[in-house]
């Protein structure tokens, strides 16, 4: 396929096919992907029959059964990675070879049609009995080796006109052609004419020999086709560099404790592999020994290292920094993350986002609308007088300057580099439908926590019910929160537990831990139960939650502070001053941004413990950016208002922006709500309850260490955990449709300009008209203009992510103290703990040699190597 003309009718043909829903073609990557259902649909023999009827060829690459219930689904995908490169290297590789041999034999014909205008030197053989014929003849010869090598021109063009669907290659034919065709014609005159002794007729016909004309088309739409062959294979680099990160060899540790140098290809999950500093990474792992930091970019696009050690994961393609590691294999090859995110670049390359259609729309007619028209010109020149020459020259014109090859390029090339791009900053985008949203986003909401805010909340305050308990009041309560915790998967609940661990609590098994959505958990409690752990006599339910549920189960009155209710629900004048107390406090820590949770059985308030989840360094900065750009903002959580609107005061959110107390169903609420106003709603997320309200909005962006659901949920995934990803995605994806509609202005207006001064029609007013051989150069110029301005995306961002490498230091300290190897590996683990920090440690010379981001401070790392028992000279 070489133009648009040549993807609608392959598009066309196999849709027609019986149980073929879905067809997306690609001219950029040569690429068919296609959905078949239902007991009618055809073979794939079928489907590569269609293709050829059409004039081309395809093969099958792979196919995937659907599953069970959805209906047989195949897909006709991209060659292997491998193939695919040779391939684009061997197309470039032979283009350019037959420019250049084209332009050596195009060179002398040159010579010959110019030699008798500038009274250039010439063999006397060529200038006997005037010479014309035999110039001619010799022309006419030189020109036959140019047709043979741009074979592929004429037999491309002609196929795809017998099977009526004509081509971009179909107009090169009928236009270069033509000029051969009237060429001979010429040279059959020019012979008569000196046979004759008609001079006069033979030196006009011979300044009219259009041979020269015919090969300098071919040259200059080789050339144009090299270019943008070279043009477009960059367009998939990222791809490839991608791909190509990922190590050749790797050292593998056999059973016997000797080091193996193999191919990374026979590495197998098991396997021990020992990275030394400064190697990429072979495979997908889990760190067994070493501690180090790795340079995760090629995957997250985050420039900082992350420390690394022993449990902790690291992927193929990445860095190891100063630290030597042992890693067991979990995965290699194609299963491994770099793999996957090269699978999912090339996939949006195989979708049609929706604004191709209107290309689409005006392609499969384009080429057929374009003959006719030089025809038109022809007749209309030839019936207003003018000479045969000058009505040919300007319906040939017509045929070479029109390009519906910038109209089949202008959506794909932009959407292939945009998400190769948006990989190497770690944004994945699913298909080009998905970025095309994103780029008419109005409205994002945000997940509060693991989004907005870090997902790790510590606990700040633990405040037990002092009429409840006699001694050690603390400890005791404490026990009791962490034995009731122990059954949640609440991150919540992970903050109890790890501040009772480290204050010595052993918390006792309750079984099952019921959860109240929306509200806590409950535990049912036996009499042994309830004694160990010193609960009030005759309690049978404990439970933890928030203000409403503490309210529901005791009688209280939540929005009149300190009263209860009876059973009939008459609100009383009776005070309870525990639960009055620990509301007023409860309003208090809210409003430092912290989440009260609640504790009591059926009839007793015990106390409650405050968590805060801090939010992330950058969220205030990106939320400022997403602010500026005039997108409006949205932030959901399940907290109390007042927690809520602590948190986004920080960020920069006003509490019109905040929606709060949600239940995981209300949040699609506010979503269908936003988009019941008109607007375009973005979902960021990263929970397992934010996989309905991902789904339920135009966009669902997943952070990348979010769960797998909701990463399976959205169309965007975010690799890092960093916010800046968010508002990467969506300048990116502004750029990139800004990109697009640029490229199909650029193609609709070169056609509707460049057609009519092809045909002459500014000549009568104007005196401007173009020649055949110009309007070749520029119809091969409208493409590399496509291809050239889509390529200015990988750019995108680039000197924030520069800036931030630059910003690292490196420093060599003394250490003194270090006697044995179990010291040296402590300085190192706990410098290589702090954020961005990169060390390794020399136990012989007494050095630490650190590398560390402008965020740290010299002092930070002094107090590291301090706090670990050593001292820094």
């Amino acid at each position: 396929m070489t133009c648009a003309a040549c993807q609608a009718t392959v598009r066309r043909n196999v849709a027609k096919l019986p149980g073929v829903s879905e067809v997306n073609v690609n001219l950029l990557t040569g690429r068919m992907d296609l959905l078949l259902g239902g007991a009618e649909a055809v073979a794939t023999e079928e489907i590569i029959k269609a293709v050829e009827r059409s004039g081309y060829t395809a093969e099958l690459l792979s196919a995937l059964a659907g599953a069970a219930g959805n209906g047989a689904a195949t897909a006709i995908a991209e060659q292997p990675a491998a193939a695919t490169q040779r391939a684009e290297a061997d197309s470039v590789i032979r283009s350019r070879r037959i420019f250049i041999l084209s332009l050596l034999l195009y060179l002398p014909n040159l010579y010959l049609g110019m030699a008798s205008m500038l009274g250039l030197p010439l063999p006397s053989f060529l200038t006997a009995g005037g010479g014309k014929g035999v110039q001619g003849l010799l022309q006419f010869i030189l020109v036959i080796p140019i047709l043979y090598l741009n074979r592929d021109f004429f037999i491309s063009g002609t196929r795809a006109a017998l099977h009526g669907a004509p081509s971009m290659n179909t107009l090169v034919s009928l236009g270069t052609g033509s000029a051969v065709l009237y060429g001979i014609y010429a040279l059959f005159r020019i012979i008569a004419a000196e046979g004759g002794g008609d001079t006069e007729t033979a030196h006009f016909y011979h300044t009219h020999l259009s041979f020269d004309s015919a090969a300098m088309l071919l040259v200059l739409i080789r050339l144009g086709r090299t270019l943008e062959a070279g043009a477009k294979r960059k367009t998939t680099q990222a791809v490839r560099q991608l791909l190509d990160l990922a190590p050749d060899t790797a050292r593998r540790v056999e059973a016997n404790g000797r080091e193996v140098v193999v191919p990374a290809t026979e590495l197998r999950p098991g396997d021990t592999v020992r990275i030394l500093p400064g190697e990429r990474v072979p495979v997908d792992g889990a760190v067994i020994d070493g501690n180090s930091a790795v340079d995760e970019s090629a995957l997250t696009g985050e420039s900082i290292p992350v420390a690394k050690g022993v449990g902790d994961a690291v992927s193929t393609a990445t860095i190891n920094g100063l630290g030597a590691l042992l890693v067991r294999t979990d995965k290699v090859g194609s299963e491994t993350r770099i793999a996957a995110v090269a699978r999912l670049v090339e996939q949006v390359a195989g979708s049609r986002a929706p604004i191709a259609r209107i290309a689409d729309r005006i392609s499969g007619w384009f080429v057929p609308i374009v003959v006719a028209i030089a025809l038109i010109t022809l007749t209309v020149w030839l019936l207003s007088g003018s000479s045969v020459e000058f009505a040919f020259n300007r319906a040939v014109a017509v045929l070479l300057i029109s390009c519906p090859c910038a109209l089949g390029l202008a959506t794909p090339v932009a959407i292939m580099v945009g998400a190769g791009r948006g990989a190497q900053l770690g944004v994945l985008v699913k298909s080009g439908e998905a970025l095309e949203a994103l780029s008419g986003v109005q409205t994002i909401v945000f997940d509060k926590t693991g989004t907005l805010t870090m997902g790790e909340p510590v606990v700040t305050d633990v405040v037990p019910n002092a009429a409840v308990y006699d001694t050690d009041a603390e400890a005791v309560f404490l026990r009791v929160a962490a034995s009731l915790e122990t059954g949640s998967e609440h991150p919540l609940a992970a903050a109890v537990l790890n501040y009772a661990a480290a204050a010595g609590a052993v918390p006792r098994s309750l079984g099952t831990v019921q959860a109240l959505p929306g509200a806590g958990i409950g535990a049912d409690l036996s009499t042994e139960i309830v004694a160990e752990l010193g609960l009030p006599s005759g309690s049978t339910r404990l439970m933890a939650g928030n203000a409403r549920l503490l309210c529901d189960t005791l009688g209280a009155d939540q929005t009149n502070t300190g009263t209860v209710r009876d059973t009939a629900g008459t609100s009383s004048t009776i005070r309870n001053a525990a639960i009055e107390d620990a509301l007023r406090r409860a309003a208090s820590l809210a409003e430092e941004g912290k989440t009260v949770l609640f504790f009591f059985t059926e009839s007793v308030y015990l106390g409650l413990i405050a968590v805060r989840d801090e939010p992330r360094p950058e969220s205030g900065e990106v939320i400022g950016q997403l602010h500026d750009r005039g997108y409006k903002l949205m932030m959901l959580t399940g907290d109390r208002r007042e927690t809520a609107v602590a948190i986004g005061k920080e960020l920069g959110l006003e509490p019109e922006e905040i929606a709060a107390e949600l239940l995981p169903g209300d949040k699609v609420a506010v979503v269908r709500e936003l988009q019941a106003k008109g607007d375009k709603v973005a979902m960021v997320g990263d929970g397992i309850n934010d996989a309905p309200v991902l789904a339920a909005a135009e966009v669902g962006l997943a952070m990348g260490a979010g769960t797998d659901i909701a990463i399976e949920t959205a169309d965007i995934i975010l690799m890092r955990s960093d916010l800046h990803a968010v508002a990467d995605a969506f300048g990116l994806a502004r750029q990139t449709f800004m990109n697009i509609k640029q490229n199909l202005f650029w193609a609709f207006f070169y056609n509707l300009l460049a057609i009519p001064l092809a045909a002459g029609v500014f000549y009568p007013s104007l005196g401007i008209v173009l020649s055949p051989v110009m309007g070749a150069a520029a119809m091969s110029l409208s493409s590399l203009f496509v291809v050239g301005n889509a390529l200015r995306l990988r750019r995108y961002g680039r000197s924030r992510y520069e800036g931030e490498v630059s910003k690292m230091k490196t420093v060599e300290l003394r250490v003194e103290g270090m006697s044995c190897p179990h010291c040296s590996g402590r300085v190192e683990k706990a410098l290589n703990a702090l954020p961005g920090v990169e060390a390794t440690v020399d136990l012989a010379a007494g050095t630490a040699k650190i590398k560390y981001p402008d965020s740290v401070t010299r002092e930070q790392l002094i107090a590291a190597i301090t706090d670990a028992g050593y001292d820094v000279v």
